[in-house]
């Protein structure tokens, strides 16, 4: 875009403006023009300034769109002409600046408008044109995520020379420009071939993420748990193919991250000494080897991020938590207690926020339900309350997403007062609080009596006085009368006897071999 936009100038000074500005004397004028084909907006010049045959200077360069949104800013850029001849060039351009814009998680680009020119059509400006020369100084970029986040980068300076038909492209960051991250290091080497618009790249970067940079990345993909990164990473990539098929250009490489900390909303630490290993394929990014330490837990993991030509970006991911502080993973202002466990597999469509997909297995260890909805009002309808009597208490699930409902395979707590089994079939969705399913409920005192030797002959009998059934239905954050009834009990299935005595012989723990039985996540 740089020497597509430096070209023009050169045109515009020499091949299309009239016959008498072609003279001995200087003369400054300023330009908006349309550029269709070749670019859907206008170019602006503030300021041409012509000494032709010998040079032509601009100061106040813009590139936009037919929205008005600026694509390519310079502050100066100036063409010499050793020869009195258009080509042969020498360019300096000086602090340009070529923003990105992203909205609803998609490139919103004009760049394929540039194409209508015909294949390789607007490279021909550069063909044409021939330079000897483009030195590049101070380069920047800035990632937009509308309506109202971005972030920039800038302090690279390039070098291009002519060399036959092609034209290869040396440079790097300046460390000295952006003294506030002294840790901004990279290099790069690109070709270009006008005449067959093939083009090739190689990126080496180091990189000290801060989190106003970094969420805006997140914003991008739109991230529901991560919003911002801080941390070191190094990254190099190289990519050839046709101009005139951008996806072509995709970046390969890899990468690491190391000793970074994920943010959520509010600057609240969700991950610290984050490492991960980096894979770029041709539209897709891939994070795996995650290790980190998570709310006085670990996790593990990898995440994918895909944006195939022609469709939606997909990311997602597979996790590992263990032994995080329930407290902690709840919230600042949670007064829970216990720790949780638990493994997630998930994949969400961007701009498509019910399209999540997934499934995720939970483990509960002394964790405070006191404030958990359906399980608290379960207690007080079979008015099983005494003083905090889910304190200690255990869970174990197994659940699928879709969208924002959660579908349950698998559902038990056991506390210090009572055992809970919602059978299989449970529903939740989480955005309208409405949840639907059954609930074998054994008060603890009644589960060593249930599992003496009872007689075949009158077993139901025992059983209906010991256990209770229950419909949940409704609105959770609705009062027990209101969510909680009772329901016909028929019998217990082997599974919940099996959980019973499990129960029983750890004194209301749910045994660890419980979740490890779940987590072996079905596809």
């Amino acid at each position: 875009m740089l020497c597509t936009a430096a070209g023009i100038i050169c045109m515009l000074a020499w091949g299309t403006l009239p016959a008498q500005w072609h003279s001995a004397e200087p003369t400054s004028v300023s330009i908006s023009v349309g550029l269709a084909p070749l670019w859907q907006g206008r170019l602006i010049i503030e300021k041409l300034t012509l000494d032709l045959p010998r040079s032509a200077e601009a100061q106040g360069i813009m590139l936009v769109d037919s929205n008005d949104r600026p694509w390519l800013v310079v502050d100066w850029a100036k063409a010499v002409f050793p020869e009195g001849a258009l080509n042969n060039a020498q360019i300096t351009i000086e602090n340009p600046h070529l923003l990105i814009y992203i909205r609803n998680e998609e490139i919103d680009t004009n760049l394929p408008s540039m194409a209508k020119a015909g294949p390789g059509g607007w490279l021909k400006y550069l063909e044409n044109l021939k330079p000897a020369s483009v030195v590049v100084k101070n380069l920047g970029f800035t990632l937009v995520a509308e309506p109202n986040s971005s972030a920039s980068i800038y302090g690279i300076n390039a070098f291009t020379v002519r060399a036959g038909s092609s034209y290869r492209a040396f440079g790097g960051l300046d460390p000295n420009i952006m003294p506030s991250q002294p840790n901004h290091l990279g290099e790069f080497e690109a070709v270009l071939d006008p005449a067959t618009s093939q083009a090739g790249y190689y990126i080496r970067s180091e990189i000290d993420a801060v989190p106003v940079q970094s969420s805006v990345v997140f914003d991008a993909i739109g991230s529901r748990w991560f919003r911002s990164l801080q941390g070191i990473i190094y990254l190099s990539a190289r990519a050839s193919g046709c101009v005139d098929d951008l996806t072509s250009l995709f970046p390969t490489g890899s990468g690491t991250i190391a000793d970074a900390t994920l943010y959520e909303d509010g600057g609240r630490a969700i991950a610290t000494n984050c490492t991960a290993a980096i894979a770029l394929l041709p539209g897709q990014l891939i994070i795996e080897q995650i290790y980190a330490s998570l709310y006085d837990g670990v996790a593990s993991g990898q995440f994918f991020y895909s944006n195939p030509a022609g469709d939606k970006g997909t990311y997602g991911g597979f996790f590992r938590v263990r032994d995080v502080s329930f407290a902690k993973l709840m919230g600042p202002e949670s007064a829970r207690s216990g720790k949780a466990s638990f493994t997630i597999r998930f994949t969400r469509r961007s701009n498509e926020p019910n399209s999540l997909k997934g499934v995720t297995a939970i483990y509960l260890t002394r964790a405070d339900l006191g404030s958990v909805p359906v399980i608290t009002q379960i207690f007080d309808f079979l008015k099983l309350e005494k003083a905090d009597p889910l304190v200690f208490s255990d869970v174990a699930a197994l659940f699928s997403m879709k969208g924002t409902m959660l579908n349950f395979d698998t559902a038990r707590v056991s506390s210090r007062l009572a055992a809970i089994e919602f059978e299989k079939g449970l529903i939740a969705d989480y955005h309208t609080k409405w949840v639907s399913g059954h609930a074998i409920v054994v008060p603890f005192a009644a589960i060593n009596r249930m599992l003496v030797r009872i007689p075949l002959f009158g077993r139901l009998v025992t059983l209906t006085n010991q256990v209770s059934r229950v419909q949940v239905q409704g609105y959770w954050d609705k009062p027990g009368a209101k969510l909680i009834s009772k329901d016909v009990f028929k019998d217990l299935s082997q599974g919940t006897w099996d959980f019973l005595r499990g129960v029983s012989r750890t004194q209301g723990k749910i045994p660890p071999k419980a979740f490890e039985s779940l987590e072996k996540l079905p596809e």
